[in-house]
């Protein structure tokens, strides 16, 4: 049984569709997999694959450090696919489904070798370079129309006026099966590596694998005359059985690249010629400059708006984050964040708490873009009340889990770690909620990570958050910090690491917190060589003095 997988992505328009077949598709962030996603940081170098068994679909998580979730439910092993699966991992939401053999354009997979006489195909190139005449120089052209010329004219006027892409689609086809008669047609479009129906006049349509080939790949049109004067088409009972008895099929072509394809066919009102076949090219070849003009230009504003409405949302995110450091006796703080985007999903705050002691909050929102930055000023907002209320972090991560829980759509979770830092013994009591494990670099050069606490937040209705304790002594630094600092990647994609971050603050001979933000900020601007980073920056470093 094949299967089918619809991949969104917050940050992405258009769904990716890929096709299960009869072998195993992988999904990491190493590019070995099938499905390479190196910039979605939750997802493990190799974190799941699908594979047939028995006839059906299984999905394997492979180990993967942040999980793979099936229905909201953590995928512990194997499971067997069922039609509508929800699949989340990292920002990805993957929709299992089998494919549908009933659907209304279906590509019959019989050979369609040898082929007679009836059937001719033309090369695209060759029938761009011919010269259409007039039809009163063929007196063997049909005089279904009074001349190509006349044909192409109406079209160049009817592109020629600006219209949304849904309704040029509808314009395209019903010019075509106009210039020559058809009955019935059908224009798709190649969507993520799919042909899919963007306008038709009748139903039922069955076409040909063999004929999606030859078109699509090899970039020929195809005219079969008469199927009925021909014992090898007569044999395909799906073409027959729809009364069809000529067809054409041609490529929607720009530059070289086939982007859909035009087919017609016709059942009582007589044969195509190849006049219609030259003429049907031409106007396909038009028609798809038209196309990508018009979908270059949705994009763009698109692009245009998207970009005004993340500036705009980037000004209202910053406000979230706090104006500076914290003055908080004893200690040395300093923040930074810096988005890959326009607005973030990573988070820092410092909170005062009634017991005089003050609370840091450091989170990572699963995904990127708006999604992400929406989700991380619910979370601001909810923080700050729980911390005007709670002393405790195991308690403000447990009730910040339960509220949370009721906003996050499925596929997104947080990451998060609180602390409470007492100015006077120096005491850290925190909750690490499948956060990065920060690191409590002492004096003496030796490195602690704080891991006490529990799951990540927004997935698990009712969950039990551990308290853990440190204690910082004169000198030593507390670094919290994002994947987006440990799992920077240098060009050979090799990850910056927690052991390179803690030996910079080995070293860090009295350097301000402050000056230690912007030292890590630099050793991970050089590891990226140039390149753009994949995830969020967000690091905060806590210094006793």
């Amino acid at each position: 049984m094949n299967g089918r997988l619809t991949i969104t992505r917050p940050e992405e328009d258009e769904p990716r569709i890929v096709d299960l077949e009869d072998q195993p598709v992988s999904l990491g962030r190493a590019s070995a997999n099938s499905l390479s996603y190196p910039d979605e940081a939750k997802l493990s170098r190799n974190h799941a694959v699908f594979e047939p068994e028995n006839g059906d679909w299984i999905l394997r998580d492979l180990d993967s450090r942040n999980g793979t979730f099936v229905n909201g439910e953590r995928l512990e092993g194997k499971r067997t696919l069922a039609v509508d699966d929800a699949i989340t991992a990292s920002g990805l939401t993957i929709t299992y489904n089998q494919v549908d053999p009933t659907a209304s354009v279906i590509f019959d997979t019989q050979a369609l070798t040898p082929l007679s006489e009836a059937t001719q195909f033309m090369r695209l190139d060759s029938i761009l370079q011919t010269t259409i005449r007039p039809a009163e120089d063929k007196p063997e052209a049909s005089t279904r129309w009074t001349g190509p010329a006349l044909a192409l004219l109406k079209a160049g006027r009817e592109l020629a006026t600006p219209r949304p892409l849904n309704e040029l689609f509808e314009v395209i086809l019903k010019l075509a099966t106009d210039a020559v008669s058809a009955e019935r047609g059908v224009l798709l479009t190649l969507e993520q590596g799919d042909l899919r129906v963007k306008a038709r006049q009748g139903d039922d349509f069955r076409i040909s694998k063999s004929v999606r080939d030859q078109v699509m790949d090899e970039r020929m049109s195809l005219i079969i005359k008469d199927i009925m004067v021909d014992p090898n088409w007569q044999a395909h009972e799906s073409i027959v059985s729809q009364g069809i008895r000529s067809l054409m099929a041609v490529p929607l072509q720009t530059d070289d690249a086939a982007i859909g394809m035009l087919y017609l066919d016709s059942g009582t009102s007589g044969e195509f010629t190849s006049e219609d076949l030259e003429l049907l090219t031409v106007m396909a070849n038009i028609a798809a400059i038209r196309i990508e003009h018009e979908r270059l230009a949705v994009v763009e504003q698109r692009k245009q708006l998207l970009e005004n409405e993340l500036e705009q949302a980037g000004d209202i995110q910053r406000q979230c984050f706090p104006e500076g450091p914290p003055n908080f006796e004893g200690f040395d703080i300093a923040g930074y964040g810096l988005p890959c985007r326009g607005v973030g999903g990573d988070y820092y705050g410092y909170f005062p708490l009634k017991d005089g002691r003050l609370c840091l909050v450091i989170a990572d929102v699963a995904g990127k873009g708006m999604p992400a930055a929406l989700l991380v000023m619910n979370l601001q907002a909810r923080i700050q009340v729980l911390s005007q209320e709670l002393t405790d972090p195991a308690e403000i991560a447990a009730r910040l889990n339960t509220s949370m829980n009721s906003v996050c759509p499925m596929g997104r979770f947080v990451t998060c770690f609180v602390c409470a830092v007492d100015s006077e013994t120096g005491e850290v009591t925190y909750c690490n909620a499948g956060h990065e494990r920060p690191l409590l670099v002492r004096t003496s050069g030796k490195v602690d990570e704080l891991a006490e606490g529990g799951a990540v937040i927004g997935i698990f209705e009712e969950m039990e958050y551990a308290r853990g304790q440190a204690t910082m002594d004169s000198g030593d630094t507390l670094v919290l910090f994002t994947d987006g600092v440990s799992e920077a990647m240098a060009p050979n994609r090799d990850e910056f690491g927690v052991k390179r971050l803690g030996g910079l603050f080995k070293g860090r001979n009295g350097a301000s917190a402050g000056a230690m933000v912007e030292r890590v900020n630099g050793a991970v601007q050089l590891w990226l060589a140039g390149e753009s980073a994949h995830d969020d920056f967000t690091m905060v470093t806590v210094v006793r003095v």
